[in-house]
């Protein structure tokens, strides 16, 4: 019979070596990348590699917007997958001799090879026909692809600006594992609108598969131990493949997947949270942006006029402008738009690169504005707080009907160029440009709020200040 000494013993030590073995940190498996994907075969960036990647970076970011532009216009969904696929396959080829380990380069690499998972799983499975709606979800996936990965360029661009002292960096110190959250919620609900039971399946794998190398590899990867062993150990329960798999069973391992998936997200946005919470909310709105855009595909034509439009314009004496909360048409702004196209159809010039637009996170359904000046839906999520846009001189359009008209008026007095009130005479505005009349109903306005707002009398002469409460300057006006 044991003592009550010994039992106590016993009970203390018990104790002592259970609170041991939950400090102790967990093992890591060892973890590869799946099949398919050559990643991380470079660990360090020299000074020389750091130089040539950031001007692949920048050019990357173009040839991306331009090629998301282009491929808008084409309406055969064939020629648009393959204008897409030869564009993205364009930019991971250029990137192979720099050996770019980029993030950006990650997402058009990945989205190359799941590409060609869905078209040869869809294809195996309809004797050897491509079968319809299989064109529509590759376009789905380039598209969204694209779009992820210009997003991903400010963050690489910022890692390799903050190495060009170093030398031999480091990449374990990019945010593989956000990264990785990121994209394989991205897969998981593309996956969704699949309806190949076995190419859901394999897609469903591979983004298992991605997201428990990209904690593996992340600099903080012990404190995702415990997500990588669980996705680990459900991995080798499970063929690597639907190879020769009915549909039926494919379906509940999918259904699996799902559920083994939805159990590690929350316990990774918890760690993300522990490690960094304001990186883990910027996070956690960038998915709801990737899930929002889903659904933005419709082009429409560029923007014209946004008189009507509430927005607050401070003008900041300095040959800027700052914009608080723009609006087009009525519509928020997205923060991925081209910043100097927002302006452009704002009715100002370019925008300030010193002071790159804020953002805030709203419930708001909006827009993103392209480089050419079209727009696009966008879902709701974080957009335009503030934006700061450099005033444009005249412009003077002559129109065919013999009319002319005045973009951006403005009037020089000393070294200063004044907005003009609405309650000047319009006539006089005209005169003021040596042109006749205003065209009744021409003169279009927006709300400034500027220390001094110029008024031009009947006979074109500066009158004087507009009162301060009288804040809407002329942005265009037609004249005889």
């Amino acid at each position: 019979m044991k003592t009550l000494k010994t039992l106590i013993l016993t009970t203390v030590l018990g104790s002592s070596l259970t609170a041991f073995a939950q400090q102790a940190p967990q093992q890591v498996p060892l973890i590869t990348p799946p099949a398919g994907f050559s990643e991380g075969t470079e660990t360090k960036l020299t000074d020389v590699q750091i130089v040539d990647l950031v001007p692949w970076a920048k050019n990357s970011k173009r040839d991306l917007e331009e090629l998301l532009l282009d491929a808008d216009t084409i309406g055969s969904p064939v020629v648009k997958k393959r204008t897409l696929l030869a564009g993205i396959q364009n930019l991971v080829i250029s990137s192979q001799p720099l050996k770019s380990e980029l993030l950006m380069r990650y997402v058009l690499n990945r989205a190359l090879v799941v590409n060609t998972e869905i078209e040869n799983e869809a294809i195996a499975q309809n004797s050897g026909k491509a079968p319809i709606g299989i064109v529509d979800q590759q376009i789905r996936l380039l598209t969204l692809s694209a779009k992820m990965a210009v997003k991903y360029f400010e963050s690489d661009l910022a890692f390799l600006n903050g190495a060009v002292t170093k030398k031999d960096v480091n990449l374990v110190t990019l945010p593989y594992a956000s990264f990785g959250l990121e994209y394989a919620e991205f897969l998981m609900n593309l996956n969704n609108s699949i309806t190949d039971a076995s190419a859901q399946y394999n897609i469903g794998v591979i983004a298992l598969g991605l997201l428990q190398w990209d904690l593996y590899r992340d600099q903080n990867k012990v404190a995702f131990a415990d997500s990588i062993t669980k996705i680990n150990s459900f991995l080798k329960t499970i063929p690597e493949r639907a190879n020769g798999q009915d549909d039926n069973q494919s379906a509940v391992y999918v259904r699996q997947i799902k559920r083994r998936f939805q159990s590690v997200t929350e316990s990774i946005r918890q760690r993300l949270t522990a490690l960094d919470p304001a990186s883990t909310q910027t996070q956690t709105s960038k998915q709801t942006q990737t899930n929002t855009q889903t659904q933005a595909s419709t082009q429409t034509p560029p923007v014209q006029n946004n008189s009507l439009d509430q927005n607050t314009f401070v003008d900041n004496r300095k040959g800027g402008v700052e914009v608080t909360r723009p609006k087009i048409n009525g519509k928020r702004i997205h923060p991925n738009s081209d910043a100097d196209a927002v302006c452009q159809a704002l009715g100002f010039a370019n925008s300030d690169a010193s002071q790159p637009p804020t953002s805030e996170d709203t419930h708001a359904y909006g827009i993103v504005v392209y480089r050419n000046g079209s727009i696009a839906a966008d879902g709701n999520g974080y957009k335009i707080l503030g934006i700061t846009c450099f005033r444009k001189t005249t412009k003077v359009i002559k129109n065919p009907d013999g009319s002319t008209t005045l973009k951006n008026p403005v009037l020089q007095i000393g070294e200063a160029d004044e907005w003009i009130s609405v309650t000047s005479n319009a006539d006089g505005v005209c005169k003021a440009f040596h042109l006749n009349t205003a065209i009744k109903g021409s003169m279009l306005s927006i709300e400034m709020n500027s220390p001094t707002i110029s008024v031009i009398d009947s006979l074109g002469q500066f009158a004087g200040y507009a009162q301060k409460n009288e804040k809407a300057v002329i942005v265009a006006i037609t004249c005889n």
